[in-house]
């Protein structure tokens, strides 16, 4: 048998083709050659893919000769053909290399892990102690603004001032420094001239304005703002039929010339603010390293660039990678598609020693596995372009595919080549997409779509209405709800849809990675910690409104242990201590010596589960690497987050960082350079999303459900929208195991024959609240706990309504939620009923026999004045039940006046209307 091992690989592997059992089979094999353990390193992303690696390396060389089936397995055979052993000579060279395989430790590390352990190693050079701590995150802007001087300080207030936003200037120098864009600051770059170019326009429209009497014609020239006017049709889009007549040579001259200044003013912007990024960067990395090494501290963007730092030192360079290159005789790394290009920038000397055949020792290995198609994490730097460059720069790397698919049935691959074959290409355009293979026969495919009624309904209802008929299908065909899982698209969505099938009596569990200082139990908790410890009112309140009850501050003894603070507490409340959250966060209370020290420090734990018990819900991001007998994947559920970056950061493989100041206005300015940096960061978004729905679609291994968006639904485009809705397949019943052996089967008593009984339609319990509602409950508790006096609380009101209801509201209609807030502590009508009276709010009385809660009464010693509030028209019903109030009042105060209002706070205006 001839030896076909490779020892400088790139592997393709499409989804469920192999991916993790050719790395750890190459792993094996190389401690089969005789390769010394603690030479080879393997590279991957998170701490869970190590450990699933590590226990597949072990399983695999304690294993492979086991027979499977009466077989060999997989793993012994391709160990055969990849180093031309029979199997007799494989158990016998494992059984030379065990003792020292079981010794050794194995290397096999995230990046973050690996790039930390050289830190620690040259610690001193970078000058911190070794033992530096790895923390979140690193507040450096106090250390920064101290180290600018006078001029500098002018500046960065003109900068701030000019334009308009602190937290964006923030963002952008954070953006700078953790990508480490070498920027070079423009000495010629100044802050353009608004008022010059705003002459130039004014200009053009004196001349432009009398050309036509026509009233579209005219329409170009009413706008508010000067950014308004570009994307008018006399900039954007001449073909407009009334301009036939306006058209000549000075028109479009003059139109030319406003043009290029325009261009000119937003490129001198453009220049401006990334050079005043540039220069303030030098004095923001000195303030970063100061709070580091003060600190000991590093975060795991520090550690990625002080990596760069130290092997970009020509100092430090060539000991640092002589001693790497001493110890790494075999490098493999999965997921490649995935690398960001820090983590390339550091890690390509290495690979270029081993490829190279050069260096400390001989006979090196390089492998790399990952599959472009499923590089999702663009946003978190990956760029999958990456791993074609690795083959350009290093061409004694040979590349392999693997197209057979060993996870999916053949109905589910055959959909997924059919759906995706067109939507992958190279840079010359042509097809990249590999057709896979199945091994496995049967399946069931199923495209439907939810029934949104009308506009205004939920989108969440009508999915988890459909993804709920589903689950009961699936376990009338004998499948476990274990077996089931429902990917979504963002965290907030898999929480709502747990919540709807438990309140329909599923078991549920989510796989989002929600805080422990987010799960309810917890933050009540820690809330009324921080409440009678710091008489903090916003707490108390939460805690209240959560509870329905009416707690004070309670007296702690805080000479007592912090365990023992917490369980008085939680007794105190009433909470269940049976709560796995609550366990966790005992348990992490208790390595506190000081209460405060509790208090002040941030808790990074994630939830827990209660248990791993019904169907499994997480996002299509989490799902990666995973696989379910059963999948249902639903549609988006809310508008995608708009791409608002003011300064927007790309990298090119050729030119490198590429960085562009956006702005509407430059859209429409025959920016042949911007527009095109435009379309490319279109382009790349738009692959994401293929990517993503690629992820999603090859989780699945027997059934694979997708619930598309009723095609009548006009609130947002969801990702399936151009899906046909079809049935492919047979949904295969699935046989229940017993232990019970046949001979017992006669002491079954005989029962009456059953009454078969036809399909039922899944009743679904009224519960499941729309957005419309929550926004309604959102303004009235803003409203609720809003001083009308001093109204000095908005920013607290706004920030608690925000963290009660950010699962339910999208950053759009908290927006609208805010800005009908503001128009109505503005309207006169509104405030006129306030003038002079006693408010209460949310206010209980009780009226033959019923209870009810008015929004607000104000009254003083002749008048009482009933206010409902309302964000949706309905006169006739909001004025039956505002009556009944006004009947309740007149009876329960007897005041000389007695008023009721209707206020509707709607999208463009606040109507007070006395009933």
């Amino acid at each position: 048998m001839s030896c076909n091992f490779e020892p400088f690989l790139a592997l393709e592997a499409s989804a469920g083709s192999g991916k993790t059992f050719a790395l750890s089979v190459r792993f094996v094999a190389l401690v089969l050659m005789g390769a010394k353990i603690n030479e080879i390193l393997a590279l991957t992303f998170t701490n869970k893919t190590t450990s699933e690696m590590k226990e597949r390396i072990f399983k695999t060389f304690l294993e492979f000769d086991v027979l499977e089936n009466g077989e060999n397995k997989a793993e012994c055979n391709e160990l055969m053909r990849m180093l031309g052993k029979s199997k007799e000579e494989l158990v016998d060279l494992r059984q030379k290399r065990k003792n020292e395989f079981l010794r050794s430790k194995l290397n096999i590390y995230t990046f973050d892990s690996f790039f930390s352990q050289i830190i620690r190693s040259f610690a001193l050079n970078l000058g911190f102690m070794s033992d530096f701590e790895i923390i979140e995150s690193q507040d450096s802007y106090k250390n920064f603004i101290a180290k600018l001087n006078e001029e500098e300080l002018k500046s960065l207030a003109y900068y701030i001032i000019q334009t308009k936003s602190k937290s964006d200037f923030l963002k952008n120098l954070e953006n700078l420094y953790t990508k480490h864009c070498d920027v070079k600051p423009n000495p010629k770059a100044y802050f353009p001239s608004k008022a010059a170019l705003e002459k130039n326009i004014d200009e053009f429209i004196a001349y432009a304005k009398n050309l036509s009497a026509n009233k579209n014609y005219l329409s170009n020239f009413n706008f508010e703002r000067m950014e308004d006017f570009f994307a008018k049709p006399i900039i954007s889009n001449l073909k407009k039929d009334y301009f036939t007549k306006v058209i000549d040579n000075e028109f479009l001259q003059k139109r030319a010339e406003l043009i290029q200044n325009a261009k000119e003013y937003f490129n001198q912007m453009e220049n401006y603010r990334i050079s005043m990024l540039a220069k303030l960067l030098a004095h923001f990395k000195e303030a970063r390293n100061e709070n580091n090494t003060k600190q000991n501290a590093l975060t795991f963007s520090d550690i990625a660039l002080k990596t760069y730092e130290l092997i970009s030192d020509e100092a430090n360079k060539d000991l640092i990678y002589f001693r790497l290159d001493g110890y790494i005789s075999h490098l493999l790394i999965d997921e490649f598609q995935d690398t960001n290009v820090l983590q390339y920038q550091i890690l390509k000397p290495i690979i270029a020693e081993l490829v190279s055949g050069e260096g400390v020792k001989k006979n090196r290995s390089f492998f790399y596995v990952g599959d472009k198609k499923q590089s999702i994490y663009g946003f978190r730097g990956g760029k999958k372009e990456l791993f074609d460059k690795l083959l350009k720069d290093f061409p004694q790397i040979k590349l392999e595919h693997l197209d057979t698919n060993y996870r999916s049935k053949k109905i589910i691959v055959d959909y997924v080549n059919d759906t995706f074959k067109d939507k992958f290409f190279d840079s010359f355009l042509n097809s990249s997409f590999t057709l896979q293979k199945s091994v496995k026969e049967g399946g069931y495919v199923e495209i439907l779509q939810n029934h949104i009624p009308s506009k205004d309904s939920s989108v969440y209802e009508a999915s988890a209405k459909e993804a709920l008929k589903i689950i009961h299908r699936l376990l009338e065909k004998g499948i476990k709800l274990d077996d089931i899982c429902i990917l979504v698209w963002v965290n907030k969505d898999a929480t709502l849809i747990q919540e709807f099938l438990e309140e329909n009596g599923v078991k549920a569990y989510t796989q989002s990675n929600v805080a422990l200082l987010d799960c309810i139990s917890v933050r009540v908790l820690f809330e009324y910690a921080k409440a009678c410890v710091l008489k903090d009112e916003f707490s108390l309140y939460f805690v209240n409104d959560i509870l329905k009850k009416e707690l004070s501050y309670l007296e702690l003894d805080l000479n007592r242990s912090v365990g023992e603070i917490l369980k008085y507490l939680i007794d105190y409340l009433k909470l269940d201590l049976s709560d796995v959250n609550l366990i966790a966060y005992l348990e992490h209370a208790s390595t506190f010596d000081n209460f405060f020290d509790f208090l002040f420090s941030p808790c990074k734990l994630s939830s827990l589960q209660a248990q791993n018990d019904g169907v499994s819900i997480m996002t299509v991001h989490k799902s990666k690497g995973l696989e379910f007998e059963n999948l249902i994947v639903l549609d988006r559920l809310s508008k995608k987050a708009p791409d608002t970056d003011t300064l927007m950061f790309e990298y090119d493989l050729e030119q490198g960082w590429e960085i562009k100041y956006r702005h509407s206005a430059r859209e429409y300015l025959e920016d042949d350079s911007y527009n095109a940096f435009l379309d490319k960061r279109k382009k790349l978004q738009t692959e994401d999303e293929i990517n993503c729905l690629y992820v999603a679609l090859t989780r699945a291994k027997n059934s694979l459900f997708v619930i598309k968006n009723d095609e009548n639904y006009k609130g947002f485009k969801g990702y399936f929208k151009d899906y046909e809705e079809k049935q492919i397949g047979i949904l295969e019943e699935q046989l229940v195991k017993t232990n019970e052996p046949l001979e017992k089967l006669e002491q079954i008593e005989s029962f009456e024959e059953f009454q078969k009984v036809n399909l039922q339609e899944v009743k679904v319990k009224n519960y499941f609240t729309s957005e419309q509602i929550h926004f309604g409950l959102a303004l009235h508790e803003f409203l609720q706990y809003f001083d009308f006096n001093t109204k000095n609380n908005f920013e607290f009101c706004k920030q608690m309504v925000y963290k009660k209801y950010r699962f339910y509201l999208d950053d759009e209609a908290f927006n609208e939620l805010f800005k009908r807030l503001t128009m109505l502590l503005k309207d006169e009508s509104f405030n006129a009923l306030l003038v002079g009276k006693k408010l209460l709010k949310e206010q209980i009385i009780t009226y033959k026999g019923e209870q009810k809660q008015l929004d607000m009464l104000t009254f003083d010693d002749n008048e009482a004045i009933i206010i409902d509030y309302k964000t949706g028209l309905n006169l006739n019903e909001h004025k039956k039940q505002v009556l009944l109030y006004k009947e309740a009042i007149e009876k329960i105060l007897t005041k000389t006046s007695t008023k009721a209002f209707l206020v509707y706070i709607l999208k463009d205006k606040v109507d007070v209307i006395e009933v």
